[in-house]
This record gives structure tokens, sequence and C-alpha cells, in this order.
């Protein structure tokens, strides 16, 4: 559930860190807890890379040198990602322009194409703190004919919300979306 139902536009400097840098669409950054599916720490704790290399998405802990490939999958030419709830990685992708989502549900991690005309898949978990965890939800946005769109996981990603209008039509890519510094989702468009 996001927060109030509140959405605002946002530029990069107003995004919580680590999605306040400066990086493109090959790799994303993350805030998550000490390793892959342990909550038994602080989930703020830690940051997290992933990263694009020719056999699929490779994760790793920045400060640490161990580096696991997560989706191995060829040809992804962008990607997002966070963590649920119990510190499963949740990806967003694109393979020759087609955006999809790879996440776990009850039978495992699963593959599912994102709406027909999506364009620049973004994720993220709404509510960090294990009291919110009945509540949380993974947050999917995307672009399509210059709007911003998302998808909520407790709908099974698939009821569409619209999120702005761009009536130039000139905007084409969501280029980021994470916390802002005032506790909102943000959406950062080009």
């Amino acid at each position: 559930m996001l927060p109030d139902d509140t959405l605002i536009q946002s530029d990069i400097h107003h995004f919580k860190p680590p999605r306040a840098g400066y990086y493109g669409t090959t790799e994303a950054f993350s805030q998550g807890g000490v390793a892959l599916g342990n909550v038994t720490q602080d989930w703020f704790g830690y940051t997290w890379r992933a990263y694009i290399k020719p056999d699929g998405v490779y994760l790793n802990r920045t400060d640490t040198t161990e580096h696991k490939l997560v989706l191995a999958l060829p040809n992804i030419e962008q990607i997002d990602f966070c963590f649920d709830q119990n510190m499963n990685v949740v990806i967003a992708y694109t393979v020759a322009g087609r955006p999809y989502l790879y996440a776990y549900a009850k039978q495992g991690y699963q593959q599912r194409a994102l709406p027909d005309g999506a364009r620049c898949p973004r994720v993220v978990l709404d509510r960090v703190r294990q009291s919110f965890s009945s509540q949380s939800d993974i947050i999917v946005g995307f672009m399509r004919d210059g709007n911003i769109y998302y998808l909520l996981q407790r709908e099974d990603y698939l009821k569409e919300h619209l999120v702005a209008s761009d009536p130039t039509k000139r905007k084409s890519m969501l280029w980021r979306m994470g916390w802002t510094q005032d506790g909102r989702i943000g959406f950062s468009w080009r």
C-alpha cells in the first residue's frame, strides 16, 4: 500500500540514498538486509547493487566482494530491483524491448511479462519496516504512451494505476522510482 496513497513526481536529488545516486539502466541500487532471505538484522543496514553481465543479472552487497548470479538470462537490456519483506530479490528487466518482472511467489521465483506497451520498468517496496509487513506491497512502475503507471503486488500486478500524464508525449522513460526524502514514493521521468 502506498503511504497515504500519495505519489509525487521527483527529480533525482529528492530520492533517499542509494536511489539518489547517478547510475545508468544496466545497474541499480537498493537498501536491504544482511543477506538474501535473511531478515534477522537491520533492513536499512546495507546497500546492494544489481548489474547486468552477458549471462544475466548479478547481485552484491556493496561492502563485500561476493557476487551472485540471481537471474540467468542473456540479452537483458535494463534492470531495476528491490527486496520484498523477506529479503527475496525482485527484478524488473527488459529483453528485446519487452519488460518483465522476476519475483518470489508462493511457488518460488517466477517471471511474468508486464502489460503490452509498457517500457522502463522500475520496482520498490513501499513499506519496509517489519511492523508494516502485512500492508506492504512491491510497486512496479512503468511508462506507456507518455504516462506513468504502477501495479501492486497485492493486486497480483493486474490492475494499472495512472500516476501522471505528459500531454506533450515527450517523456518516454521512467528513469527512477523510490523513496523520497519526505517519505513518499517518487517517480522521475524523462
